[in-house]
């Protein structure tokens, strides 16, 4: 297997800017340590693996998720929270505000102009034929936000705020919240703690509208929490519609007893959130929730036995995508998978398994098994386990691609000798280490198949460098990014195995 040792990796490299509590580092390349096979399906293979070499390629693809397209300007963010940051009862309150937010439209569109400038296989020479997006490619479903995924993907003029040259949000001067970074403040707690950079410039550069170099493949999109509830987590009511494209942005806090427990009151009234002071904010309708109706299957394939947004695509003869959605609509960040949809599922893989081409199935979903909050079966509902089982009988499932949490991880699920598929979990666009996956699928003639997946950082400088706007801030982004987690402290990733080549294999089908 090729490693692309002369493909650097980015890691923590000197302090740029001192802080009191950490300082900003910056990002600095170094030479990727050649890597050999580094995961196989321990036990499940029944003869030892051919040499990848000996495989016939079947399909290349890029994996993306979490982008996390983010309105900062937005009155339906729960930004106020912070402003209370301090009490204990705030980290399992709500999500927490990113520095790097601000900037989240333009890594995505750095995250398309990478999938462009990537090359063929170093195994096969196949190029990129489609990509993968598994979820929560926007922040708070919002249909501005979706307006501008679109033209992310398309290629199409990109406003990365409601008004060029405006910011009506917490980054501004206007709000004086210690616990937000504000580049245009010098003497900010991000500032002067971590050492973030101070940018007067930033928000007039946020907010002047680009074009992206856009896809030239098809595209495959599964939904996430985040492209359908209110912050990834409630569904949304009358009065939070009417806040998002209204006037108002509330400034203060809640009434406190709703912090006791935060996550379950916000669940259960998420208008009584939304219930302090409030400051003048221009009304734009563009902020409405998205309507599921209006969320895309696909760019340029077509999606085959639609059942909502469970759908299958066809990728040549030896390979099908199949999406399963695992969006709670009724309220919660955590996945479901009705009984309706299982069944549906499990049609769909009998006729799979039926056509004479004997084609492989990757399935694609937002959550993975783990993260379904029906850990028992329940009326109407299966458990993450079901599925899993289901999955399992079926000896063409080779792949189940998630995201959700954030960071890449491969997890094995055995099915029996010689029998059992790969779980393969992307890691954030939008947070650190920023990457996307290529993934290439091989099978041998003895029925055996191996999957390499290798992870790719954004083509973009490591720092900004003034040579182009956009990379500038997607570089910005990635930068902000690695220092955000755990305030400052670069988090851990380039030492990891999961920036390395990974190679899967799996034995061959059952019978074959």
């Amino acid at each position: 297997m090729v490693t692309h040792p002369d493909r650097p990796v980015l890691v923590a490299g000197d302090a740029i800017r001192a802080g009191t509590q950490a300082p900003f580092r910056s990002l600095v390349a170094r030479p990727r340590d050649p890597r050999a096979e580094l995961a196989d399906l321990a036990g499940l293979a029944p003869s030892p693996p051919q040499p990848l070499d000996r495989f016939t390629s079947v399909a290349r693809f890029v994996h993306v998720s979490d982008l996390h397209i983010t309105d900062v300007e937005s009155p339906a963010r729960l930004d106020f929270m912070i402003d209370d940051a301090a009490d204990p009862r705030y980290e399992q309150a709500l999500p927490v505000p990113r520095p790097q937010q601000l900037l989240s439209t333009h890594a995505a569109a750095a995250a398309v102009d990478t999938i462009g400038r990537l090359g063929p296989s170093a195994e096969s020479g196949r190029p990129v034929e489609f990509v993968v997006l598994t979820g929560d490619l926007v922040d708070n479903a919002q249909r501005n936000e979706l307006d501008r995924l679109e033209a992310v993907l398309r290629g199409a003029e990109v406003r990365a705020s409601s008004w060029p040259g405006v910011v009506e949000g917490t980054e501004t001067a206007d709000w004086r919240d210690a616990q937000v970074w504000q580049p245009a403040d010098a003497a900010g707690l991000w500032a002067t703690r971590y050492g973030f950079p101070h940018d007067p410039g930033l928000l007039a550069a946020v907010s002047t509208p680009f074009t992206p170099s856009g896809l030239t493949v098809p595209a495959i999109l599964a939904r996430g929490n985040h492209d359908a509830l209110l912050a990834g987590t409630v569904a949304w009511t009358a009065a939070t519609r009417a806040l998002a494209a209204g006037g108002r942005k509330v400034r203060g806090l809640p009434p406190r007893d709703l912090l006791d427990d935060a996550a379950a009151a916000f669940r259960a009234d998420p208008d009584a959130f939304f219930t302090g002071r409030a400051v003048p904010v221009t009304p734009d309708p563009s902020r409405r929730p998205i309507a599921a109706a209006e969320f895309a299957r696909t760019i340029g394939a077509p999606a085959l036995d639609a059942h909502g947004h469970d759908f299958v695509v066809a990728m040549g003869d030896r390979l099908r995508v199949v999406v399963l959605d695992t969006v709670d609509d009724h309220g919660h960040p955590d996945g479901v998978v009705t009984a309706e949809q299982y069944d549906w599922l499990a049609r769909v893989l009998d006729r799979i398994a039926a056509d004479p081409a004997r084609p492989l199935v990757v399935v694609a979903s937002h959550h993975g098994p783990l993260h379904h909050h029906t850990a028992a079966a329940t009326a109407g509902r299966v458990t993450g386990a079901q599925v899993v089982q289901l999955l399992g009988r079926h000896e063409q499932v080779v792949l189940w691609l998630t995201g959700h949490t954030h960071y890449a991880e491969a997890i094995a699920h055995r099915a029996g000798p010689g029998r059992g598929f790969w779980e393969v979990t992307a890691p954030a666009i939008v947070d650190w280490p920023c990457q996307l996956t290529t993934v290439e699928v091989f099978e041998h003639a003895d029925g055996s198949v191996a999957v390499t997946v290798d992870k790719h950082d954004l083509a973009v400088p490591a720092s900004p460098d003034g040579a182009d706007a956009v990379a500038d801030l997607a570089s910005l982004h990635r930068l902000l990014a690695a220092n955000q987690a755990d305030f400052g402290r670069i988090f851990p990733g380039p030492e990891h195995d999961d920036r390395r080549d990974l190679l899967l294999r799996l034995g061959p089908p059952h019978g074959v």
